[in-house]
């Protein structure tokens, strides 16, 4: 097939040769380009669970930038943090408060047969550790995944009067969501330094 093509290339223009060798090698294009694509269809098709796969992880590494992001943006708003630094990791007084301002217990009681369920499905790993991380990242980058829109409005609305990224609240509504899912599944909050990889020895 590559000797027609150089032929068509030296053949002269306008010729009969050069137009029956062009419309050959067109007609052969078309056709491989048809069966190409084809076969790729098939194969995207009959490996739905490798494309699935792919799409989880790109989904797991945008959420992971994006929890990064907000992190970044709460460094950089030089804000006093609502969570204590110690682990296991719980609010301070101050997040206490803002808690409470912000009606945070109200909305998790009103959303958490969802919050439940999304937790239970959505984490691959049932240590307290990464049942932690798992509502604190989710509070920070997808807080539209545990609360209704309405909740999220107001959420946002709170962080945008106070001056804050709405990643700001991240930890403190995961803490809180945590201790209420731990408290249903009769976890021991202690259980998190179990599973802490910074703290194995």
């Amino acid at each position: 097939m590559w000797q027609l093509v150089r032929e068509v290339l030296s053949t002269p223009v306008g010729s009969f040769a050069f137009i029956l060798s062009f419309m050959i090698l067109a007609g052969w294009l078309i056709h491989y380009i048809t069966r190409f694509i084809t076969k790729w269809t098939c194969n995207m098709e009959g490996s739905k669970s490798t494309v699935d796969k792919v799409e989880s992880n790109i989904d797991s590494i945008r959420s992971d930038i994006s929890y990064i992001k907000g992190m970044i943006n709460i460094l950089q708003a030089n804000a006093n943090p609502l969570t204590q630094s110690h682990s296991p990791i719980g609010l301070s007084e101050k997040g206490k408060k803002v808690a409470e301002e912000m009606g945070v217990a109200g909305m998790i009681a009103d959303n958490w047969e969802h919050i439940s369920t999304y937790i239970q499905d959505n984490t691959k790993s049932k240590n307290a550790y990464d049942i932690q991380q798992f509502c604190i990242e989710t509070a920070s980058v997808s807080i539209e995944k545990f609360f209704n829109p309405e909740d999220v409005s107001k959420f946002k609305t709170f962080a945008f009067n106070a001056g804050h990224p709405i990643a700001y609240y991240g930890s403190m509504i995961g803490v809180l969501v945590r201790d209420k899912y731990f408290q249903e599944k009769n976890i021991a909050v202690e259980d998190v330094d179990k599973h802490d990889p910074t703290l194995q020895k």
